[in-house]
């Protein structure tokens, strides 16, 4: 694996998340984050870059967030040996990855249309239907 196949992999695991939940507006984005952050851990998880030992490594080597375990208070499990400490360590790197191709892609979408107001003239009438 190289840089560029992975950080293809990586959008396309981000772009997917955002096509699973119908996410075409940064205002669908707020409202599914959750959701959306569901579908890429669990697409992370069970990948073959974090899977396979030499992937894992090649994460590693290629991702400049292996620190990301740190952000969100991961303590590594020596006493499973060092590749699991790897795998960890390349979870959170990938999930981190991911995310900020995931920011960038709903950087790029656009904002919801806002609901017409309705015209003064079209409240007063819908007003004078209804005291009919």
């Amino acid at each position: 694996m190289d840089q560029r196949e992975y950080y293809e992999e990586c959008k396309s695991i981000a772009q997917e998340a955002l096509n699973e939940h119908s996410v075409n507006t940064s205002d669908d984005y707020e409202e599914k984050r959750d959701e959306v952050t569901e579908c890429v851990e669990q697409t992370i998880d069970n990948h073959s870059f974090l899977i396979y030992t030499d992937h894992v490594y090649a994460v590693l080597q290629i991702t400049s967030n292996t620190d990301a375990y740190e952000d969100v208070g991961i303590e590594l499990d020596a006493s499973k040996g060092f590749d699991h400490i790897a795998t960890q360590v390349a979870y959170w790197a990938m999930r981190q990855d991911v995310q900020e191709c995931l920011d960038e892609l709903v950087s790029e979408l656009p904002e919801a249309p806002e609901a017409p107001e309705e015209s003064e003239e079209e409240e007063i009438e819908a007003n004078t239907v209804k005291e009919a």
